[in-house]
């Protein structure tokens, strides 16, 4: 059993999570080997936190954070908690892997459960979020459409001199 001081600490770090959370996904954890899990674990980027406590000290830290009290209303069963910073495709794609390996044990396994800033998802909106193009896509992405205007106006302004002269040359040459 956990003492009243770990209880204390497992809340105040379960609240941090919340606080620079922008997603948080659960999942049955039932019938997944400690190996898959390990796995699972180290495939999450830094801004991810995996965590397996207790729903009655989830459903504590949801009522302490503000914007996330639907987080106690889903906090039942065996959980694997999911926490996502801002790169929602880096969390979803190790579950995917963790998916596959247990299909081929005959074991299927989705979501629990998601919110989204403390709003709760259908299963149709977390599909929705599983779509979704990572951070790094749409910084590039970004970064591309920025650089686009930029690069054809350099070619425009570069090729006018060079139809003046040409024009120029052509007035010289006629007179």
């Amino acid at each position: 059993a956990l003492t009243k001081e770990r209880k204390a600490e497992q809340v105040d770090k379960l609240k941090s999570a919340l606080e620079q959370s922008t997603l948080v996904l659960s999942f049955d954890h039932s019938d997944v080997s400690v190996k898959n899990m390990m796995e699972f674990r180290r495939a999450m980027k830094d801004d991810t936190e995996v965590m397996v406590v207790k729903n009655t000290l989830v459903r504590r830290a949801a009522s302490e954070t503000e914007g996330w009290d639907g987080l106690g209303e889903v906090a039942t069963g065996t959980n694997t908690w999911i926490f996502v910073g801002s790169d929602f495709k880096s969390a979803i794609k190790p579950f995917k892997e963790l998916q596959k390996d247990l299909k081929a044990r005959d074991i299927e396994r989705d979501f629990n459960a998601g919110l989204l800033e403390g709003q709760k998802l259908s299963p149709q909106q977390l599909k929705t979020v599983e779509d979704l193009p990572s951070k790094a896509d749409l910084i590039a992405t970004i970064a591309r459409l920025i650089n686009q205007p930029a690069s054809k106006l350099a070619f425009a302004v570069k090729a006018v001199p060079g139809k003046v002269g040409y024009a120029a040359e052509a007035l010289r040459k006629k007179a």
